[in-house]
């Protein structure tokens, strides 16, 4: 699969409209949810996933990126990056140019202990509700198609399949193309950018 996924890469994009707002799930502990002020949380964040390249972060946050994250007992437990506009898919090698009140989700994770507790649902609502609040209509998201387990946590908070996008190739050296699931869809443009 690996050798695969090296060459030609494919993956779904999925959306959802931000209202109705998703409802906010009862959890099992309290918890402080809301977007990372930087730099003040940049260790917090740093913390929270070591593997992760201060460089990456702060290239997002200069791009206007938001990181939404869950707080418990003073720690950040689970958190996902939202992009207005414009973002890097670096899994297609391109950018994805959002429409003006689309926002997309992306690199959310949660600690292995805190997993299959609706934290990613809880911060999803948030997210809605901030993003809506500021005339933001839709949320867009990308699993990798290989990913099938991958696409129950975004059709779960109501999103729904509306594209494919697929790229062959290595670094500079590929060719990306896209593919509405829908009738009447209109999906994001890919563009080579770097």
């Amino acid at each position: 699969m690996k050798v695969g996924t090296t060459f030609y890469r494919r993956v779904i994009l999925v959306e959802r409209d931000l209202l109705p707002l998703p409802a906010v799930p009862d959890l099992p502990f309290p918890v402080e949810i809301g977007p990372l002020s930087f730099p003040e949380d940049l260790a917090a964040l740093a913390s929270f996933r070591p593997a992760q390249s201060s460089v990456s972060i702060l290239k997002r946050i200069e791009k206007d990126n938001l990181c939404f994250a869950v707080w418990h007992e003073g720690k950040i437990v689970h958190a996902g990056w939202v992009a207005v506009r414009r973002t890097w898919v670096e899994y297609l090698n391109r950018d994805l140019l959002l429409g003006e009140r689309d926002i997309f989700i992306f690199d959310s994770f949660t600690l292995q202990g805190y997993r299959r507790r609706h934290l990613a649902n809880a911060r999803s609502a948030v997210v809605s509700d901030y993003f809506s609040e500021r005339g933001f209509r839709r949320s867009l998201g990308l699993v990798a198609v290989e990913n099938k387990p991958g696409l129950a946590l975004p059709e779960s908070l109501g999103y729904r399949r509306i594209g494919r996008y697929a790229s062959l190739g290595v670094g500079r050296w590929n060719r990306a193309w896209s593919h509405p699931l829908l009738l009447d869809g209109e999906i994001p443009q890919l563009v080579r950018c770097r």
